[in-house]
């Protein structure tokens, strides 16, 4: 399976910070997700979809994992550009979820369908105890979820039916998306290992 991790946004929710991707202390968010990938046992390869958006994230990872340059047209056609250019089983992750570790990405490759775009999600009250900025929503049956950005899907296959999956794993809804949340999550920022990336 490859890990594909989105990092070619511009991050303009955390302005005045530069590149949101290059903060973290002595170990940059995008380098804890591209070591949680790395450390994954279903993970073979770990490949960064980077775009002119973000040169710093950029620089920094291609000199550590496989990159793929993307048009920076934004996530979603990012993510297409991406998967059309790759072949097999891919576990998508954005860059921007600092609490990531190989463990919860493994159980999370397991729940790979082929044939199938498997989702994850969790519960908006469970985002909302968290304390975090709201993220993109969807209602299924009636009750609220929040998307994480991580799915699974074959790189051929990308019109494949959704298939939507429940974790309530604060590693998976800590998303990195405003000042805000840069703060709370700030504190915990030396939490994930530091995989010699």
């Amino acid at each position: 399976m490859i890990g594909l991790m989105m990092a070619g946004g511009r991050g303009s929710r955390m302005r005045p910070f530069p590149e949101k991707l290059t903060l973290g202390g002595h170990i940059p968010v995008a380098l804890r997700v591209a070591g949680a990938l790395c450390s994954c046992p279903a993970v073979s390869r770990t490949v960064a979809a980077v775009s002119p958006r973000a040169p710093r994230a950029r620089a920094m990872l291609e000199r550590r994992v496989d990159t793929l340059e993307t048009p920076g047209d934004g996530y979603s056609a990012d993510l297409a550009y991406a998967l059309g250019r790759l072949e097999g089983a891919v576990l998508v992750v954005p860059a921007d979820l600092p609490l990531l570790d190989g463990d919860i990405l493994e159980r999370v490759s397991g729940m790979h369908e082929k044939g199938s775009w498997t989702t994850v999600l969790v519960s908006e009250g469970y985002a909302a105890r968290l304390g975090l900025s709201p993220g993109v929503s969807i209602r299924l049956d009636g009750a609220p979820y929040r998307y994480t950005g991580i799915s699974a899907v074959d790189a051929g296959l990308p019109d494949s039916p959704p298939r939507y999956v429940t974790i309530n794993d604060y590693r998976l809804a800590a998303n990195m998306n405003t000042i805000r949340d840069w703060a709370l999550l700030g504190a915990a920022h030396d939490l994930p290992e530091d995989y010699g990336l």
